[in-house]
């Protein structure tokens, strides 16, 4: 299987940067994202996400919403709350709770050029006990634009080791799906 594995995750690799790139904008929802020609896309006809795309094991999920004003994070400064300094804590409160354990890492802020911030992080997590779980990595985008609140998770997951052997040959393509991740003015 060693001897397979560089192969695999070359041939991910060389899948995702060879193909023209397609963009969808989602004017229902408020938001616009560049990925992989060869990426399938998926609209879920229920729950929090309104467009997966990839499958098997690298899978980029979008959500978006307005603002909920009795939500537990009290959004009443997007900006304010957005582009504060943010802790591990805060990473725990907006997304953690989406797993068993998250370690977050790789945290920046981004400033668009049509003015508006974007949070990006990487997270670590596992989903059910932490021997026996489901590993992963992923990177996520989390913005908000007005009274829109919105984000893209790519993520990959297996066993811890091959989650972050392969997590390697794609980092780039996700980077690059992420941060092509756009919320359309509320």
């Amino acid at each position: 299987m060693h001897t397979l594995f560089p192969a695999m995750v070359g041939g991910i690799l060389l899948n995702v940067l060879m193909l023209p790139e397609k963009t969808v904008h989602d004017a229902d929802n408020g938001f616009s994202l560049t990925f992989p020609g060869n990426f399938p896309i998926e609209r879920p006809s229920s729950g929090a996400t309104q467009l997966q795309i990839g499958g098997g094991e690298l899978i980029c999920q979008v959500s978006t919403s307005v603002s909920n004003t009795s939500a537990p994070i009290r959004l009443s400064d997007p900006k304010k709350f957005i582009e504060k300094d943010w802790s591990a804590e805060d990473w725990r409160q907006v997304i953690g709770p989406t797993y068993s354990n998250a370690e977050f890492s790789n945290e920046r802020l981004e400033q668009r050029s049509s003015g508006y911030a974007v949070r990006l992080a990487d997270i670590a997590f596992t989903l059910g006990d932490k021997k026996l779980g489901l590993h992963g990595h992923s990177r996520i985008a989390l913005s908000i634009r007005g009274s829109r609140f919105g984000y893209v998770n790519c993520m990959l997951m297996g066993s811890a080791d091959e989650v972050l052997a392969r997590w390697i040959g794609v980092a780039g393509p996700i980077e690059r799906i992420v941060r092509s991740f756009a919320l359309d003015p509320a």
